[in-house]
């Protein structure tokens, strides 16, 4: 321990009986006005988040406590920062939560880690999640994982590259084939909605996926390559599996959830179905409101890298520092290991990274987090000054050259999509 840091919790008991395999770990960062008794409120959450509220319950016996309550494993007090103000501490606090509380509901985890009692409630932001390989096993994970979206693209070793047809929405069924048809020409792995797009009566979903595989088809019958179609079956969530199996039927290569506003027992359950056989995309929507707040929320790693993939999700889309959505490098780096640690009893699931992603950013994410990762780029292909199939063949030239080590400045010498592609909007 740094000599700087303060361990404030003496040796404690056994856990409810000392099996360490009953109970998730949760870790905490939390701020709190100097001076503050940071023990009492760290019990006072525990209780909040499991057995109890602001005050003793009648009803709340020796055996629920020992069976159910949450636990005050460590309180940390971290070194003062620069920027952190006058008349505040900094802590790390990790807790103990008996899943038996919560049992295979992810929601219900959810609820327990960050949500329920106001009244007992600290400004933390979730750090850091672990479970007992007993808990993970409630759920069977990714089906697929990052193996299955390189099977169907028959790619083992460069980066895949997945473009969303922009804009986003407002095109018919036929207005974004032709686009789908264009950039198809230019070789990228996938093409999928943008998560803005569900079934909408202007473009229903299936007449959209039939139309999108007939245009993967003829882009197919010019370039010998298959082009898959990644639908976005985001919506109400009883209706769920039933989209996801329209799309399926129709011939789309995967689908894609926007799994926050869906629910995480949803996405439990659309990856369980055996009807749908296809690998499932969890998208990052809304998930800013946990994630760009130090004093709140859950961080990158713990939302995309462990409960996404608990759930199921057989890739995880999200930001890169170069997006300017607030994620750090070391978040970054930390969600993608998250996602692809062999250190779990589930299939790895592969990294899907964008937000504003160009050509140029490809030597800089794959020196980052290597290459068992999904390129996600939407603007630099149908937003390319030579159309959207020049777009796609400039990020297929990026990914083959990081691939094969080579520089794009050497690269671009042989491809005039990449060259103006990197003219357009430089590389890093």
């Amino acid at each position: 321990m740094n000599k700087e840091q303060k361990d404030l919790v003496p040796p404690q008991p056994e856990l409810g009986g000392g099996n360490e395999q009953d109970y998730i770990f949760a870790e905490y960062y939390v701020s709190s006005p100097s001076g503050r008794d940071v023990m009492d409120l760290a019990r006072r959450f525990a209780v909040g988040q499991t057995v109890g509220t602001w005050m003793e319950l009648p009803g709340l016996t020796a055996e629920i406590r020992a069976r159910h309550q949450g636990q005050v494993v460590d309180v940390l007090e971290l070194p003062p920062r620069r920027d952190a103000g006058g008349g505040v501490s900094e802590y790390l606090l990790q807790v103990a939560y008996p899943w038996r509380n919560f049992d295979d509901s992810i929601s219900m985890l959810f609820t327990t880690l960050i949500g329920n009692d106001t009244s007992t409630a600290l400004p933390v932001k979730l750090v850091d999640l672990t479970f007992p390989e007993a808990y993970a096993r409630q759920f069977p994970g990714p089906r697929y994982g990052l193996a299955g979206w390189r099977q169907l693209a028959g790619v083992s070793e460069r980066p895949l590259v997945l473009n969303m047809i922009k804009p986003c929405v407002g095109l018919s069924p036929a207005e974004g084939a032709a686009i789908f048809y264009e950039t198809a020409l230019g070789g990228v792995d996938f093409i999928k909605d943008d998560e803005l797009l569900g079934d909408t009566s202007f473009s229903p979903l299936e007449e959209r996926t039939k139309a999108y595989v007939a245009a993967a088809r003829r882009a197919e019958e010019e370039t010998g390559k298959r082009v898959h179609y990644v639908a976005n079956v985001t919506g109400r969530p009883e209706r769920l599996k039933e989209r996801a199996r329209r799309a399926v039927a129709a011939g789309a290569g995967a689908v894609m959830v926007n799994w926050l506003f869906t629910g995480p027992d949803a996405l439990v359950d659309l990856v369980a179905d055996g009807e749908i056989n296809v690998p499932v995309l969890a998208h990052c929507a809304g998930t800013g409101l946990y994630l760009d707040s130090l004093a709140g929320g859950v961080a990158s790693r713990v939302l995309f890298g462990r409960l996404a993939r608990l759930a199921g999700a057989d890739a995880v889309i999200f930001c890169t520092p170069m997006s300017g959505g607030g994620i750090t490098k070391s978040e970054f780096l930390k969600t993608a290991h998250y996602l692809r640690s062999p250190h779990s009893c589930h299939r790895p699931s592969l990294p899907v990274v964008g937000g504003g992603a160009t050509p140029g950013q490809l030597p800089v994410i794959a020196g980052d987090i290597g290459l068992d990762v999904m390129i996600a780029a939407g603007g630099a292909v149908q937003g390319h000054p030579m159309g959207a199939k020049a777009g796609a063949k400039a990020m297929m030239a990026a990914a083959e050259a990081v691939a094969r080590g080579l520089s794009l400045a050497e690269v671009q010498k042989e491809s005039p999509e990449l060259a103006a592609a990197l003219q357009l909007w430089g590389g890093l």
